[in-house]
């Protein structure tokens, strides 16, 4: 039996509970962007299972369970909004429960008074990813919420908004267990650089192998073009080729 049905094809789609809707109404945007935010957080768990040595091995594993339990929560909600019949996600008993998780996790970091730049470990970068989605899936429920505002979609966007929060608090983390420095912003911090020409662009073109002409952004840094495959190398301090 074939996956499609071309029953989308006249940009209708049919709602768990039966109801045809337009693909561009708004509970499809809400659906469709708690999808893009659940696919974006298996990327982020999908990297953290190769992380290349068995160090924090035990954290790794409660990290992973943390990010799977936020996807299962969020099929949920989506099947909720949906109109499917299911035993409903207490959102808000889900909201206090990761608040919890929060102030667990915040104790062992280091204070925080500053603006970071998002980044850090592979990992970390795809959670700060993650976090501008579920932002954006956020303001997608609110939006929602002001054209019904009923109980479901209020929940929502509370759960959401704490959700973002945890996204954020995984990455700082992610990068403690990686020791990845955190990059703070400040409003008086470098001057901002300027390239006259191409010629002046920090790139060196003729380093590297010779098959396909790698571009290289830094020292540290190569993309290696091939006729079937995109290779990324990096060698940083920690010597981590995966994180």
């Amino acid at each position: 039996m074939p996956i499609y049905t071309r029953r989308g094809d006249t940009g209708e789609t049919g709602l768990a509970g039966g109801q045809r809707v337009k693909k561009d109404s708004s509970v499809i945007i809400f659906l469709g962007t708690l999808d893009e935010l659940n696919a974006s957080i298996g990327v982020a768990k999908t990297f953290m299972k190769i992380w290349p040595d068995k160090q924090n091995s035990e954290q790794r594993a409660s990290l992973s369970g943390v990010l799977k339990q936020i996807q299962n929560e969020l099929f949920y909600l989506g099947s909720m909004v949906a109109g499917a019949k299911i035993e409903p996600l207490p959102l808000k008993q889900r909201t206090l429960y990761w608040e919890q998780v929060i102030d667990g996790i915040d104790v062992q970091l280091p204070p925080l008074r500053n603006f970071i730049l998002p980044g850090g470990s592979r990992v970390a970068a795809l959670l700060h990813v993650a976090r501008g989605v579920c932002r954006r899936t956020e303001r997608v429920a609110v939006a929602l919420s002001r054209r019904k505002p009923i109980q479901l979609y209020l929940d929502a966007v509370q759960y959401l908004n704490r959700l973002s929060d945890l996204l954020f608090i995984l990455a700082r983390l992610v990068n403690k267990l990686r020791n990845a420095r955190e990059t703070i912003w400040t409003p008086s911090g470098p001057s901002l650089q300027t390239f006259s020409s191409p010629a002046d662009l920090p790139l060196d073109p003729t380093s590297g192998p010779k098959n396909g002409g790698p571009l290289s952004s830094s020292p540290e840094t190569a993309i290696t073009i091939n006729e079937d495959t995109i290779m990324f190398e990096e060698h940083d301090a920690l010597s981590e080729r995966w994180e």
